[in-house]
């Protein structure tokens, strides 16, 4: 599959006319060389024709204005309590990179550095025709790549999917190319970005992520810094966890990483089925002479749902109704220009909006009711409540 689908490649390449980059300081286009092993590519010294514009190249509309992954509570009680919580933004800074709130792994999984000659926007476009339209595999784009005389660093694909669309648009004023390559059926995009130059484009950056599915992406500048902000995640049976990654393009970093979207349920006693919930409503960056920050609205939401004791078919006890609690705080994100970093002024571990669902969280925010379900409640309740206060590594 691989190796046919770089041979279309490397035919739609000459018919198309797609040039190669240029190198800096030379006059002439040639062939990007290619590994010949896997490859029938012979060299030539002769330049490649220019790409013919006659028919439209197929483009996809992908790029979307400037904009924050948020969510949309999918609680089925509308008429629970919610309790407005403040939290006070007084603390030492805690940087989130590469801490258990926001793990180095995350931060990289999704990017990778791109460098390979010159380019120009007409090259950088034919590159996303010639690519979306021999279906390269996702797992085979580092080496399709190559063919154009482009190479990754970090770049970690394992699917098979194939890569059918494409787009290419300018990003932050001209700043940078985006080339945006689709996935087909799942949603997902790698986007390639070129960075402008005196001479021409340079190659910079890849990203793969998802789009449409778990939140999209789009791009902003914040705090001077040009961030695309992108979505990614994962979902099965009662569960998903979607979650947010600022990516700093002039630092080709991920410098941010939480959950904008998290939902999860299971029994975790004899006849109690627990599920949560967290969700960022919204999204709001605020800068001002004193500090940048995002401010994200979150949703928290606890609940339980108890089950009958049968025996022979009698009930021997009836199962109360469900308990559900529920709490909006708002969660500041600071962000320090100079260390190009984002960081806490709460205590980190009140800080609901990472990837592990840890009951020391829900402690601090739900503690006082489920103290009182061990106090007061029926046997259910107090079989619930009591397995947030056993000592255990969450």
């Amino acid at each position: 599959m691989k190796s046919s689908a770089l041979s279309l490649l490397l035919c739609l390449l000459l018919l198309s006319g797609c040039t190669a980059p240029v190198a800096a300081g030379s006059a002439t286009v040639a062939p990007a060389a290619a590994p010949t092993e896997n490859l029938a590519l012979t060299s030539s010294s002769e330049p490649l024709p220019t790409p013919d514009r006659s028919t439209p190249l197929p483009t996809y509309g992908l790029d979307r204005p400037a904009s924050i992954p948020i969510a949309t509570p999918s609680s089925p009680y509308p008429e629970v309590y919610v309790r407005e919580i403040a939290l006070q933004n007084d603390g030492a800074p805690f940087y989130l990179a590469g801490t258990e709130l926001c793990p180095a792994g995350e931060l990289v999984q999704h990017t990778a550095s791109l460098s390979g000659g010159l380019w120009t926007k007409d090259q950088v476009e034919a590159l996303g025709a010639a690519i979306a339209a021999s279906r390269v595999p996702l797992g085979g784009l580092p080496e399709a790549l190559l063919v154009f005389g482009l190479e990754t660093e970090g770049a970690l694909f394992s699917a098979n999917e194939a890569i059918d669309g494409w787009e290419c648009t300018e990003v932050f004023q001209g700043d940078y190319l985006h080339l945006s390559l689709e996935i087909e059926w799942y949603s997902g995009h790698v986007s390639l970005f070129f960075q402008r130059t005196a001479e021409g484009y340079i190659p910079w950056s890849l990203v793969d992520h998802a789009a449409t599915r778990v939140g999209g992406y789009g791009f902003l500048r914040f705090a001077g810094q040009p961030f695309m902000v992108f979505a990614w995640g994962g979902w099965g049976s009662g569960y998903h966890n979607y979650r947010t990654y600022w990516y700093n393009l002039s630092t080709r970093a991920v410098e941010l990483c939480y959950m904008h979207s998290f939902y999860d349920e299971y029994n975790v006693a004899e006849n109690v089925f627990q599920f949560q919930e967290r969700v960022v409503e919204q999204a709001i960056p605020v800068e001002s002479k004193e500090a940048s920050y995002v401010e994200l609205n979150a949703y928290l939401q606890l609940g339980a749902f108890y089950y009958n004791e049968v025996e022979g078919g009698d009930v021997l006890q009836y199962a109360p109704e469900p308990d559900i609690f529920a709490a909006k705080v708002p969660i500041r994100l600071f962000y320090d220009a100079s260390a190009n970093a984002f960081y806490l002024r709460i205590p980190p571990e009140v800080y609901p909006l990472y990837s592990e669902t840890g009951k020391a969280v829900l402690r601090f925010y739900f503690g006082e009711q489920l103290q009182a379900l061990s106090r007061e409640g029926h046997d259910f309740q107090q079989q619930w409540a009591a397995t947030f206060f056993e000592d255990d590594a969450q």
